[in-house]
């Protein structure tokens, strides 16, 4: 790895712990965005059952993201959705999502 050395500047010791407290703050919003509701254990297995159903990798990475409650939520996600799933497929989507 190469790191260039672009914009380098010399800090003051305020200037630099108010630059820290600011990536702290980042931090910290990048952590509540990606914390859901799910438990780390279990998206193994939800991605094993919605691999099962026939959902390609990325739609089911969006799906575990997204967390859908309803059909629109899927179709935002799933491509083709009409074509390639039934509407006993997409219930069975929805129901692992709610368990």
């Amino acid at each position: 790895m190469k790191i260039i050395k672009k914009n380098v500047q010399f800090l003051t010791n305020t200037e630099a712990k108010n630059l820290l407290e600011k990536l702290g703050d980042l931090d910290e919003s990048v952590m509540r965005y990606c914390t859901n509701d799910m438990a780390y254990d279990k998206i193994e297995i939800k991605k094993a059952e919605l691999k099962e159903i026939g959902l390609y990798e990325f739609e089911i990475i969006q799906l575990l993201n997204l967390l859908p409650k309803q059909i629109l939520d899927l179709q935002l996600v799933i491509e083709e959705m009409e074509e390639r799933f039934d509407e006993f497929s997409l219930d069975k989507i929805l129901n692992i999502f709610q368990d």
